[in-house]
């Protein structure tokens, strides 16, 4: 009872709250090197308002359009609504709002000291921004602690929440990846659990205010909060309800009715963006996105529909997912679940609480894998390692809780159930750590559960994070039969009811089965592209034969490297690969050698510089996903090449070309000099030819028409050429290196009679007789002298 005294001291929470930040901030300053991935989104919202005084994104992520000379596209980093016109990321603006406070300050000082820092991506407030998730997390524990204190004994309540910070994947969100949603997700669902409980004990204005505040502001970072909060807000009811004996009903509804309006309150700023960007309070921007123009040729924004179907099969990777790492693989999301499906507290409020939130947990897997497709799933590291479900982990801290509070009964159970802690502990500490100081040695070690944590058996940190964690553990948590709290212990449920709550996390695994023919249709959705420097959809690029992205590209390790697909390839499909070969000294050009399983299919030239290979799979090989690729007299010290990123044309689709003419300039004149014709143009297999056509002159008569009614025209000089701006597109065609166009139209095409103004028409044909206008230029013929 002395250590649960301390807790009642006033110093105790603030040198709580002192030990987390000084430890999140040591980790902090060690890990973030810079805003990566999906934080961009999220600083850019509050670049925007603080730099800005608007949320238009397009200022952040525009880049020349090859299209159209002197207008910009977005890289896909942002979509234009449909029937607004405006642009919009897909990722709310909670994260960017929480950060927005340490930006503000940054800046502010800045102004003062004569503004030394006029970038707002300057890395000095990138840190300012990322470092919020360091505070973020100090609070977090602080809710945590105190939500546990009620419901286990103070031993339990005060270590858990350190042991999830490096057990999970907590602490790699809150230093390296400091600037995405997850932990601001974390801290605002254990703010609205803490807040629900603070309503249900205290019900009064206050409590009713914090708690709709919270749940509003939770909405801030994920559309999904609305729903965990009308389920909290309906269990609010129901113990309004269950207690109306000690409560008047015109107090509960009145108390009620202003947690409802304090939420809509809290998510009034994504509501009001909904409003101005998509021109409705309750149109999400997923589901603008599905609607959205393309952002360069034939690619659309991939196409989310919630509880399709065909997509059920995507709940069984939330299960059977063979990825780990980092990412992938934390076991305690594993034990918090398996103690929450077998364990239930004695109080009644805190199990009925409980049995809501894994109920959530469920919906939300539910929804997740069918609103997003599998190599989404598993990109953001499916099963119980789902970075996602960090935005859930006080279900996990619960369920472990109920772990370790039932195991004090028995010395043995006890022990082991420490040691197993302070392993999981210890190990997500140790990889952390690897991870930031060896990256590309832990990369290449991530590919199996074994292969990882044999990794780890060279770390000795790892061993001493193990024993001072199993020490304090010890110090910390008695050996009692009673709960410390006064309240009933936890206890076993009964098999039914395991039964059941099992059941709705295992039976999907047999039901759903992955089918190769529904990822090939997803994958042809997605327009059959994979980066290189996301894993979104997910191509796998295994450690073993790949190094870390390095501005967008992926190095091989050796000579010989694999791709792992996501769906396998058939006969006639062609697979682009767009890559820098590495060549030695005084080289210009190599082989590459190319496999499917054990089928061969081909050797290929490559060349100094970045090209697009085209791989035809042959006739007469079997299916298959596992690619690869080998180059002949390669550099002898690694890498052999970069990889940007690859392409599947499946040989169910043949899309025409397209392209842009570029020059003249309108109503250029033709004279006695050539006029110079200038674009590109790209087909997803090949490009055949350009042919030009004119409009028929005005008064002329019986032109030789063909069956566009146009007229046409002879041309000369006509070559391809290299054209950067189209080459350094996030897109993958055959002969991109080669995609610029240009030839001269003579005055001698013209009939000698023809003068004034004529429309040009320029057309692009592919191989199998497809054709699209590249563009139309009016010009001015002078007469022949």
């Amino acid at each position: 009872m002395e250590i649960e005294a301390l807790a009642r001291r006033r110093w105790f929470y603030p040198a709580v709250f002192a030990i987390s930040l000084a430890a999140f901030t040591a980790v902090f300053v060690k890990g973030f090197t810079g805003i990566h991935g999906d934080g961009a989104f999220y600083y850019s919202y509050a670049v925007s308002l603080l730099w800005d005084g608007d949320l238009d994104l397009r200022n952040q992520f525009d880049t020349p359009d090859p299209r159209e000379p002197g207008k910009t596209y977005s890289r896909g980093l942002y979509s234009l609504d449909k029937t607004t016109g405006k642009a919009f990321s897909t990722y709310n603006l909670g994260a960017g709002l929480l950060m927005l406070p340490a930006l503000a300050g940054g800046k502010l000082v800045d102004d003062l000291r004569g503004g030394r820092h006029p970038d707002p991506f300057d890395m000095v407030y990138q840190r300012l921004a990322g470092f919020t998730a360091a505070v973020i997390s100090a609070l977090t524990i602080l809710l945590l602690i105190s939500i546990l204190r009620r419901y286990v004994s103070f031993g339990p309540a005060l270590c858990l929440p350190f042991l999830f910070v490096p057990g999970s994947n907590w602490l790699f969100y809150a230093s390296v990846f400091a600037t995405w949603s997850h932990v601001y997700a974390l801290f605002l669902l254990a703010a609205t659990v803490w807040t629900l409980l603070l309503f249900l004990e205290k019900r009064n204005v206050w409590t009713a205010l914090l708690f709709g505040l919270a749940g509003g502001l939770s909405f801030l970072t994920r559309n999904l909060s609305a729903l965990t909060f009308a389920f909290l807000f309906s269990f609010t009811v129901y113990d309004f309800w269950k207690n109306r004996r000690s409560i008047r009903p015109g107090r509960s509804v009145a108390l009620l009715a202003l947690a409802g309006l304090a939420f809509f309150a809290g998510a009034a700023p994504q509501l009001t963006y909904d409003k101005a960007v998509h021109g409705s309070f309750f149109r999400t921007s997923w589901q603008a996105a599905t609607e959205a123009p393309d952002a360069f040729g034939p690619f659309a924004k991939p196409d989310f529909r919630i509880l399709e179907p065909a997509h059920l099969q995507f709940l069984y990777s939330n299960l059977a997912n063979t990825d780990d790492g980092l990412f992938y693989c934390h076991p305690f999301y594993l034990i918090g679940l398996l103690g929450l499906i077998f364990l239930k507290p004695g109080d009644s409020r805190f199990r009925g609480l409980n049995n809501l939130l894994l109920a959530n947990l469920f919906l939300f897997w539910f929804i997740d894998a069918a609103y997003f497709d599998n190599w989404f799933n598993r990109a953001a590291g499916a099963g119980f390692g789902h970075r996602r479900y960090l935005d859930m982990l006080p279900v996990f801290i619960f369920g472990a809780a109920g772990i370790l509070e039932a195991s004090r009964r028995r010395k043995s159970a006890k022990t082991a159930v420490l040691v197993l802690f302070a392993a999981l502990t210890a190990a997500g500490a140790a990889l952390l750590r690897e991870f930031i100081a060896h990256y590309g040695a832990y990369y290449a070690a991530r590919d199996s559960l074994f292969g990882l944590y044999g990794f780890l058996l060279g770390s000795p940190a790892g061993f001493a994070m193990f024993a001072l964690v199993f020490l304090i553990l010890l110090l910390l948590i008695r050996t009692d039969q009673t709960d410390m709290t006064g309240r009933p212990p936890w206890t076993l449920r009964k098999p039914l009811t395991v039964a059941a709550f099992a059941a709705l996390f295992i039976l999907p695994a047999f039901f759903f089965k992955p089918d190769a023919s529904v990822n090939r249709r997803r994958f042809q959705a997605a327009g059959g592209s994979f980066k290189t420097a996301t894993r979104t959809p997910l191509a796998d690029f295994p450690g073993r034969d790949w190094g870390q992205p390095e501005n967008g590209a992926r190095p091989m390790r050796s000579s010989s490297a694999e791709i792992v697909l996501p769906a396998p390839l058939l006969e006639n499909d062609v697979l682009l690969l767009k890559l820098t070969p590495l060549l030695p000294e005084g080289r210009t050009g190599g082989m590459m050698n190319v496999r499917m399983g054990p089928d061969f299919l081909g050797r290929f030239a490559v060349k100094a510089g970045r090209r697009v290979i085209p791989i035809r799979v042959p006739v007469g090989v079997s299916p298959g996903r596992t690619v690869s690729i080998q180059f002949e007299n390669a550099n002898p010290g690694p890498p052999a090449a970069l990889l940007h990123e690859g392409r599947v044309v499946f040989r169910e689709r043949d899309d025409p070309p397209f392209g842009f003419v570029d020059l003249p300039s309108e109503r250029a004149g033709l004279g006695a000099e050539p006029l110079v014709f200038d674009g590109w143009a790209l087909d997803d297999r090949l490009v055949a030819g350009i042919a030009v056509k004119r409009e028929p002159f005005k008064d002329e008569l019986n032109p030789p028409r063909d069956a566009d009614g146009l007229v046409p025209l002879p041309y000369t000089e006509f070559k391809w050429k290299p054209r950067p701006d189209v080459e350094n597109v996030e897109a993958v065609f055959p002969s991109m290196d080669q995609a610029g166009w240009d030839f001269r139209l003579a005055r001698g095409a013209f009939p000698a009679a023809a003068r004034g103004p004529v429309v040009i028409v320029v057309i692009a044909y592919d191989n199998k007789g497809q054709r699209t206008e590249l563009g139309r230029k009016e010009i001015i013929v002078a007469g022949k002298s």
